[in-house]
């Protein structure tokens, strides 16, 4: 049964335009997104499958971040700190749908991770960025410390 309902038809149930993975991902579906991978888990292709799904519509995200205002042949982000913030909310979003939707399977944990690591690679200043992001949280929490509100 398991064969004729949802294996035939995988590839279709998470790319469908309007309620697939991208969709779900999206519209912050976690539970939708559990019920899909509870579902494909019995499958001997599934979890792939919505593996290849996510790790697709991730590096989009993650290329988009790195290319996003960015000027000049290199093409990098204007502004570092809202760079590497950009960065850190997509990273607490996937997290939350590791946790919460993937019930932290490694598998998808492994995914996510090597795909962070192939966009962050694209920007060589990424590192720098990251010096800058880092002072000016300090710099913000030391004014707080000497001037509070």
């Amino acid at each position: 049964m398991d064969e004729e309902l949802i294996n035939k038809h995988m590839l279709t149930i998470v790319e469908m335009e309007n309620s697939g993975v991208v969709h779900m991902l999206n519209n912050d579906r976690v539970q939708d997104l559990r019920r899909l991978y509870m579902l494909l888990k019995r499958m001997t292709k599934g979890l792939p499958t919505m593996t290849d799904c996510i790790s697709r519509y991730l590096r989009r995200k993650g290329e988009q971040l790195v290319s996003e205002g960015g000027e000049g042949e290199a093409s990098l982000p204007k502004n570092p700190i809202s760079y590497i913030q950009a960065l850190l909310d997509l990273k607490d979003q996937f997290d939350h749908f590791l946790l919460d939707a993937f019930e932290n399977d490694k598998t998808f944990k492994q995914k996510i991770q090597s795909d962070f690591e192939y966009f962050l690679n694209l920007n060589p200043r990424s590192p720098e960025y990251l010096s800058l992001y880092m002072d000016d949280k300090l710099k913000k929490g030391m004014k707080l410390v000497f001037h509070p509100p």
